[in-house]
């Protein structure tokens, strides 16, 4: 059974049910990266009601216009897996993939693991290193919901590399291999730490592009604190597979392109150090903006309400209900109906904006402004770390 807070009404629940009745397979055009990706990161929602968000969510472009990556999309993936084979998508993949493999250690539940070999996911906050509450990977199977060793997965990466063929045995047709690497979106110009930009593209779950003469496949991805990468050049019989247990670095995309470069005997620099100079960039800005909030907020400015005017319930069309109260002088705190483990903390900074620092590290820092009319508060807008979803909700007040 669902949790809800307390102070959410029964008229909340009846509201998250109804969602559950739109059609799960609708037709879909693109939507922005990450977009919804807040809805699922450390919330209650089942996945019924995440696909039937995701249905509803504003489209930017039409198909194929553009290219933006979705995790609801690989949901909605394995939701049409478990239609069309009647199983559910743990039972499908042990079945047609793991098992055939050998990739006998890979599961898809934690419990299912001993506990002294479960890694936990770090990230950085306040210049300190912090462990990251894990998430349910039942809800976000199909996209993130499983656990496994490298050599497992090197497995994975050799069925690829040798057309479908494991162990004297065809398990997948050429065909379909074929389809999975074949090219569908043009994704752009994206550098790399050489400083080339080759032209990317997007097959079923891989990135492709021409380096160094060599069509090579990467995908990486990052949540709860954990960052992997996966790569192949099938021309080389080359696969590799990095895991790491904090998502604060860029030591992934340095090390898969020295790994290949090494493989070519190709000469490169160190790509460490030369991504090194970008982030030590970026974390110095960061914490340029984070001193000027916080300076900001020393000043102790005048709200352009009396605080409790902030105060109430408010309601976002495709996610719920979030409530704002007054915690102090100048603080208020937003309490939301499908993260009950997640607290935001505003300060006042300046007539109606206030810095939003969340108690779940994955979810940073960010300003949220109010919007008021004629004395009236009509509502905010709520935005998260982009490493979660680079897009904003607005949450009108009741």
């Amino acid at each position: 059974m669902q949790h809800y807070d307390a102070r959410f009404t029964l008229a909340d629940r009846q509201q998250a049910s109804q969602v559950n009745s739109i059609d799960l397979l609708s037709h879909r055009v693109g939507v922005e990266t990450f977009q919804g990706d807040f809805l699922w990161s450390g919330s209650t929602l089942p996945t019924d009601s995440l696909l039937a968000a995701f249905g509803r969510l504003p489209v930017p472009y039409p198909l194929r216009t553009g290219f933006h990556y979705s995790n609801l999309a690989y949901l909605q993936a394995g939701r049409l897996i478990e239609l069309a084979s009647g199983q559910s998508w743990q039972q499908y993949l042990r079945s047609q993939v793991l098992q055939p493999l050998g990739m006998q250690q890979a599961v898809t539940e934690v419990k299912q693991l001993p506990l002294q070999h479960v890694a936990q996911g770090h990230t950085v906050q306040q210049a300190r290193v912090v462990v990251v509450p894990p998430d349910s990977p039942l809800r976000i199977a199909a996209f993130g919901g499983m656990y496994a060793y490298v050599l497992d997965l090197a497995n994975w990466l050799r069925v690829h590399l040798h057309q479908g063929r494991w162990q004297q045995q065809q398990l997948f047709p050429p065909a379909a291999i074929d389809r999975v690497l074949q090219p569908y979106n043009v994704v752009g110009q994206v550098p790399l730490p050489d400083g080339s930009r080759p032209l990317t593209n997007y097959a079923l779950g891989w990135e492709l592009r021409d380096y160094r003469h060599r069509i090579v496949y990467t995908h990486g991805g990052a949540y709860g604190g954990f960052l992997s990468m996966m790569a192949l050049v099938p021309a080389e019989q080359l696969g590799l597979v990095i895991l790491t247990n904090s998502d604060a670095h860029e030591l992934c995309e340095a090390l898969r392109w020295q790994i290949i470069d090494a493989f070519l005997q190709h000469p490169a620099a160190n790509y460490s150090d030369a991504i090194s100079g970008y982030l030590q960039t970026a974390e110095a800005e960061w914490r340029r903006a984070e001193k000027k909030l916080a300076d900001t907020v020393a000043l102790r400015l005048p709200t352009g309400l009396p605080l409790a005017a902030y105060a109430g319930r408010y309601r976002h069309p495709l996610y719920g209900a979030a409530l704002v109260s007054v915690q102090s002088d100048s603080t208020l705190q937003i309490r939301f109906q499908h993260h009950p483990a997640l607290q935001a903390t505003l300060q006042h900074l300046d007539g109606h904006r206030f810095w939003c620092r969340y108690s779940q590290p994955m979810f940073g820092s960010t300003v949220v402004p109010f919007q008021a009319v004629q004395g009236r508060v009509q509502g905010f807008e709520l935005m998260v770390h982009p490493s979660v979803e680079f897009t904003s909700y607005w949450f009108k007040k009741e």
